[in-house]
């Protein structure tokens, strides 16, 4: 009696088994995005048809804060509703019952849209930052302020563009710039201070030193000599009369603290006579011309490569690099370069622009010359200014005339100017090679 129900039940289960037929999937499943509506934040797709005996089911498969929702999920034609900043992942999955295919398809709602489709939707800054690039959002005039309260990442910000000195206005600590790849530069022309803040964070010496501080701030923050040297930043050179010069690093470059004095060339060839002005000798240094200073040799790059009358290792500067290491001082120029008033070597005449000579570069105020017909050199500007050779061929003097060019530092303006000159001498400072 027990057998009879149980083969009954076999005899059921056989036969559903074998009249049931699987439909066949297709060979694959297509999906895609036919269009959005920015201000619903509404994606409309389209599917593979699914066929009798199959069904289709939509899903999302990306891990989202905003998991968004379907109008329908097993239409092939449905809507997507999500957030307008997120990347979604959906899947449209068709099944038979024992198999299954899939085909993804995956967007951002508001991504490809202009900046001024996605302000007049209403997009928020905080949403936008997250999937429009950074140098658009700068570019269209969002400011440093407003996309770094939106969320923007400080790298992201920098890298656009966006100057280090507005973000430092909005309180970011120096050392957190510094880390997503504001330059010590950048963080230095804000605020000196920040260089006893970096410091402090544990920036290096030479990092600090390559970043724009200088020799006499570091001094001025304890920094020893002997320090100093370690990194570079302090030396002395000697030319081949045997005078010996003190040298100090501005920027990433070295720059001759003295004025040259020599009288010959590095191979030992003597001046032209007339290349040397022996007035002033023991304040000033010697007076050369510009053809006894560059030996003829002439350049406008960055280094120059003019030896001229420069020791071996070292050459005459350019007007580039002079420019280069004005932008490193940044602000008040000649305040910086002149000697520091009050020091017993301090020669310029009273101003309103006295020397704290923060750069060591200790510039003295020589003045220019102009040889005579008899020969005797004429001075001009003794104990106002400043005036170097440069080695550029050609600069302007203005009305449309050109001559060689001078670096000068005036007593009375908070300005270097870098021109050409009709003078016959001038001091020579060199650079480091």
């Amino acid at each position: 009696m027990k057998t009879i129900p149980l083969l009954l039940l076999l005899f059921v289960v056989f036969s559903s088994c074998e009249n049931h037929e699987t439909a066949e999937l297709p060979e694959n499943a297509s999906v895609k995005v036919l269009s959005i509506d920015l201000p619903t934040k509404t994606v409309s797709l389209i599917a593979t048809q699914p066929t009798d005996g199959i069904e289709g089911t939509w899903s999302v498969v990306s891990q989202n804060q905003d998991p968004g929702s379907f109008s329908s999920l097993s239409d092939p034609l449905a809507n997507f509703t999500g957030n307008v900043a997120e990347h979604y992942v959906l899947r449209w999955t068709l099944s038979n019952g024992p198999s299954e295919i899939s085909a993804d398809v995956e967007f951002t709602i508001g991504e490809g849209f202009a900046i001024y489709e996605l302000v007049d939707a209403h997009v928020p800054l905080s949403d936008m930052v997250k999937f429009v690039p950074m140098e658009q959002l700068v570019h269209w005039g969002f400011s440093g302020k407003d996309l770094y309260e939106a969320g923007a990442p400080i790298h992201d910000l920098l890298i656009s563009g966006v100057p280090a000195h507005d973000l430092l206005v909005l309180g970011i600590a120096p050392y957190t710039l510094f880390q997503a790849g504001a330059s010590v530069a950048d963080i230095l022309e804000y605020d000196r201070a920040n260089i006893k803040v970096l410091m402090q964070a544990g920036l290096t010496l030479e990092q600090l030193s390559d970043g724009g501080a200088l020799v006499n701030e570091l001094r001025g923050l304890g920094i020893s000599d002997s320090q100093l040297q370690v990194i570079n930043a302090i030396g002395s050179l000697t030319d081949i009369d045997g005078n010996t010069y003190a040298w100090v690093k501005i920027g990433k470059q070295r720059w001759m603290a003295e004025n040259l004095k020599t009288t010959k060339y590095a191979d030992g060839t003597p001046l032209p006579e007339l290349s040397i002005g022996d007035s002033h000798l023991s304040l000033f240094g010697k007076m050369y011309t510009v053809g006894g200073a560059g030996r003829g040799d002439v350049s406008s790059t960055n280094p120059s490569g003019v030896r001229g009358v420069c020791p071996n290792g070292w050459h005459l500067p350019s007007e580039a690099e002079f420019q280069e290491m004005l932008q490193t001082l940044h602000d008040n120029l000649p305040v910086k370069l002149k000697t520091k008033a009050g020091d017993p070597d301090d020669l310029w005449d009273p101003g309103p622009l006295p020397g704290n000579d923060l750069s060591a570069f200790n510039a003295k105020p020589g003045g220019q010359g102009t040889w005579n017909s008899s020969n005797t050199l004429e001075w001009d500007q003794v104990y106002s200014a400043a005036n170097f050779w440069m080695a550029d061929p050609q600069m302007g003097v203005g009305d449309g005339h050109y001559a060689p060019g001078v670096c000068t530092i005036p007593n009375d303006t908070d300005y270097v100017f870098l021109y050409g000159t009709t003078r016959s001498t001038a001091s020579v400072r060199c650079v480091k090679d």
